[in-house]
């Protein structure tokens, strides 16, 4: 009965933290749940299964336990209690070290692939760069250059280029493209990617070249020209300045141009999959047009109000359908960005936890050896000798833990990152930081329970029952 009043009790107050946490957890999982779910016939069956179940659990365990003891040898205060509880406690601990540190493991392995993604080349500037959706019959093709050069005429936002939709997702149409190089391999054909932009697209978006150079806007012919990234060239089994002054023939429309630069490969799709061989041309693409403009950080409203009403001016009538690059990479990468908020949030909740039954196993320990602690302060043991006396027990619990939980979790972070072509380098450094973070709360937790019971004054310590 005991067991059931107290795991109602816990059942009612896990109903009230669920109201209070509910709205920081529908924005933290970007769902929308409300507390009437909780209500369904289904979800109410399994609280009440869940309720009993941890009332037997709990209840069953101190019974069958208690009927062990024989009345007569309890009578005469001959209760010997044994081992086998005190290892069934420690091992709750080690479980809940193990968790503990498998978690922090998946948030620093899993921080440190989303550190990696957002240093991308065109991730860094996300922030940075609003895009306005410009093709599909949205705003006549021929007003473009009479906004460019309005927007242009502040001179913090110079950096302004129409382009194909970045960055590309899996339901955006193909770039696919096929080349040929008559002066390299006859008439082999090289089936690359191809992304159309204007002059000025390699410097909106920051672009590094490693061989010849952009498009110049007093060069008419560049319209036809094209950059090649580092993947295209090494299909070619060319260095990047060879392949300099090549003619390059599309396919497709039978249009001929020159390579006249190269530049670093950057992920212009998803990190899930490799960077493809890419042509980029120096003119838009007839339909896939998306303006790009690149805003001062320090005045980020100011300026997208401005560029608001240079478009309004120049294309009265035309929605401003607009976003930032970044929203562009949340949509690309929601999962992974709610899997990490997710790991933070139960990473901290499984340590609060792990606290909690460190904390108690702490007292328990330290109240079962106030005796012990009495003679030896009574014998000259120090507080420092009965602080190492205690801690030493939990240390080797962690070390266990730790044998369990550090190549498990090494495992389960390189078949979660087999998911990217681009993934980190898994960095000891994260273990090393797992192992460091439980040990520091471990040997908080103790220290403030040995204290304590070191404090005691040894006269009362050595009457303690």
């Amino acid at each position: 009965q005991e067991s059931l009043v107290t795991a109602l009790l816990a059942l009612m107050v896990a109903l009230v933290l669920t109201i209070l946490v509910l709205p920081m957890f529908n924005e933290l999982t970007d769902k929308q749940f409300a507390f009437a779910s909780l209500w369904q016939a289904n979800i109410l069956v399994g609280l009440l299964i869940i309720w009993l179940g941890v009332a037997l659990v709990a209840g069953s365990y101190p019974a069958v336990f208690l009927s062990g003891f024989k009345p007569v040898e309890v009578l005469k205060g001959k209760l010997i209690i044994g081992k086998g509880p005190a290892y069934f406690r420690k091992t709750l601990v080690v479980v809940q070290f193990v968790v503990s540190v498998l978690l922090i493991i998946s948030t620093g392995v899993i921080l440190q692939q989303m550190n990696m993604l957002r240093s991308s080349k065109l991730y860094e500037q996300a922030e940075q760069i609003v895009s306005v959706r410009f093709g599909g019959g949205i705003a006549p093709i021929e007003r473009y250059q009479t906004l460019k050069n309005e927007v242009q005429e502040d001179p913090k936002m110079r950096e302004v280029t129409l382009a194909a939709h970045l960055p590309r997702r899996e339901s955006f149409a193909r770039l696919d493209a096929s080349f040929m190089f008559p002066e390299i391999s006859g008439d082999q054909v090289y089936d690359w990617k191809q992304l159309h932009g204007d002059y000025d697209f390699p410097e909106v978006f920051d672009l590094e070249f490693v061989a010849g150079r952009s498009f110049d806007p007093q060069n008419p012919a560049d319209s036809n020209n094209y950059l090649l990234n580092e993947a295209a060239v090494r299909n070619l089994n060319k260095a990047p300045d060879e392949i300099i002054g090549f003619t390059l023939l599309d396919t497709a429309t039978n249009q001929s141009g020159r390579v006249i630069g190269v530049v670093q490969d950057f992920p212009y799709e998803s990190i899930h999959s490799s960077i493809k061989p890419l042509a980029i041309q120096g003119q838009p693409h007839p339909t896939n047009q998306i303006l790009y403009v690149k805003l001062p950080v320090e005045r980020l409203s100011e300026k997208l109000a401005t560029l608001e009403a240079k478009w309004k001016e120049v294309l009265p009538g035309v929605g401003f359908d607009y976003w930032f690059l970044s929203e562009e990479f949340g949509r690309m990468y929601y999962t992974e960005i709610k899997m990490a908020n997710l790991v933070q949030f139960f990473s901290i909740l499984a340590v609060f936890i792990a606290c909690l039954g460190l904390y108690g196993l702490a007292s328990y320990t330290a109240e079962q050896k106030t005796k012990e602690i009495g003679i030896r302060k009574v014998l000259g043991g120090t507080v420092s000798q009965i602080l190492m006396m205690l801690v030493f027990s939990f240390l080797k619990m962690i070390f266990i833990a730790c044998l369990l939980a550090l190549p498990l979790g090494y495992w389960l972070m390189q078949d979660w990152l087999q998911n990217f072509t681009y993934r980190v380098d898994i960095n000891w450094i994260i273990f090393a930081l797992s192992v460091a973070i439980i040990v520091g709360i471990t040997i908080i937790t103790v220290a403030y329970e040995s204290m304590k019971a070191s404090m005691i004054n040894p006269t009362k310590a050595l009457r303690y029952e």
